[in-house]
């Protein structure tokens, strides 16, 4: 009983900061970005592989695997949601869908579909 509860209480944790990020990220832009997890999910991968597959240190793979994910979501702030600032919101929302189908087609031929 208690690892249901404890793994209940993870779970939750883990909804909560999903929750934070995606607020944060709209009141910064005014605009929900759906390639939110498809970045996130490239820089779990990137330090996934650099920590595991090539050796790295952990925390050098850390900092890789991050620093990854900010560079793509200042790209994606950059490229795709403030050039349509004047347009209608849904024009942001639906080029970050687009963004992240790009990503995740990626993700996929790089790194397959088999659960690691």
């Amino acid at each position: 009983m208690d690892a249901v509860v404890l793994n209940g209480f993870f779970v939750g944790v883990i909804y909560g900061l999903v929750a934070v990020g995606l607020v944060v990220t709209y009141r910064c832009s005014r605009v929900i970005n759906f390639a939110y997890g498809e970045i996130g999910m490239l820089g779990a991968f990137v330090f996934l592989e650099l920590w595991t597959e090539e050796g790295v240190a952990l925390g050098v793979a850390l900092a890789a695997g991050i620093a990854l994910s900010a560079v793509l979501s200042g790209a994606t702030e950059v490229l795709v949601i403030r050039p349509r600032r004047d347009q209608p919101r849904l024009a942001a929302m639906v080029g970050t869908l687009a963004v992240a189908a790009v990503l995740l087609t990626f993700a996929i031929r790089r790194y397959s579909v088999t659960p690691r």
